[in-house]
């Protein structure tokens, strides 16, 4: 019962902080409570509240830029932006070599990785080697082939998840030294406000959970969140004219918070991060809610992407 109700948060959390679903609005165009207007399938930036186009956005990308796509994991949407940003940016961009970052590949698993983009293997054998668990991997099998149409990677940057059951389950006391041995050098928790929102979230969904499983759900969060800005910087490191963009659950980047700062912590400053809401809104309030900063947690992102 326990191992179920952990899974069930980290789902919630990794994906968190979807715009409120009541009615579907009709309307291209709804005015913000202070009277921006934010249109669909239009990208807008959290500093200028001004709607862009996803080519205006991507046509500012530079070399060794890091993209944080930030997605539900289940929705459709979210997933054919992604594939949309990165095959306009490989449209605009013919120098450097755009590249993925899979957070539901464990990067010990990054030769079965190469080798089912280069066609050295069949997708169920890969499938089987990665011990996929992302669920439906249609929704992602054109984001992780995309970067071999470009002389790009797809990169495994998640931490063994082994691991992070066992953190999940027992703590970070139960782990051995080979299992300790696969964390990112340096390896720091996220920061106070990080974890508060974290248990915020958590608590909406399952309000009687322990405080002491919430740390140790904050703690595997945490490990996740560092391991991919290790691999992430490691990557960069060897081909630093790449453009990555990483594929993760929203809960991980919005705000700046998580694998966002962990990335800057290493080292990698040149970040655009793009949030995703759907236009399932019931009231310009509610998209107001994510265009302009939270009072407490700043700005969700430098875009927010309205579908």
């Amino acid at each position: 019962m326990k191992k179920i109700i952990i899974l069930s948060l980290i789902a919630l959390t990794a994906c968190s902080r979807e715009a409120p679903r009541k009615n579907v609005a009709t309307a291209l165009a709804t005015q913000t409570a202070q009277g921006g207007t934010v249109y669909k399938d239009h990208l807008v930036s959290t500093v200028t509240l001004q709607p862009r186009t996803l080519a205006e956005v991507t046509g500012e990308v530079r070399n060794g830029q890091v993209i944080l796509m930030g997605e539900i994991h289940t929705r459709v949407q979210d997933h054919s932006n992604q594939l949309r940003l990165i095959q306009k940016l490989m449209e605009q961009n013919n120098v450097a070599p755009i590249s993925v970052a899979m957070e539901f590949f464990d990067y010990t698993k990054q030769s079965f990785v190469d080798q089912y983009t280069s066609g050295k293997i069949a997708e169920g054998d890969f499938l089987k080697s990665v011990q996929w668990k992302g669920g439906d991997f249609n929704l992602y099998r054109g984001l992780v082939q995309a970067p071999s149409l470009n002389a790009g990677r797809t990169y495994a940057i998640n931490i063994p998840s082994s691991i992070a059951s066992h953190v999940f389950l027992n703590g970070l006391d139960s782990l051995n030294d080979d299992e300790k041995s696969k964390f990112p050098p340096d390896f720091e928790l996220g920061d106070s406000k990080y974890k508060k929102r974290f248990i915020q979230i958590s608590k909406l969904s399952h309000p009687n959970v322990p405080m002491e499983m919430m740390d140790d759900m904050f703690i595997a969060q945490s490990l996740w969140d560092d391991t991919m800005a290790w691999k992430i910087s490691e990557a960069l490191a060897e081909n630093p004219y790449q453009v990555i963009v990483v594929i993760v659950g929203a809960g991980h980047v919005q705000y700046g918070m998580g694998l966002a700062a962990r990335l800057k912590a290493r080292g990698v400053i040149d970040i655009l991060n793009i949030a995703q809401v759907p236009y399932e809104i019931n009231s310009p309030a509610d998209v107001s809610e994510f265009i302009y900063p939270d009072p407490e947690y700043g700005p969700i992102g430098d875009y927010v992407w309205v579908q």
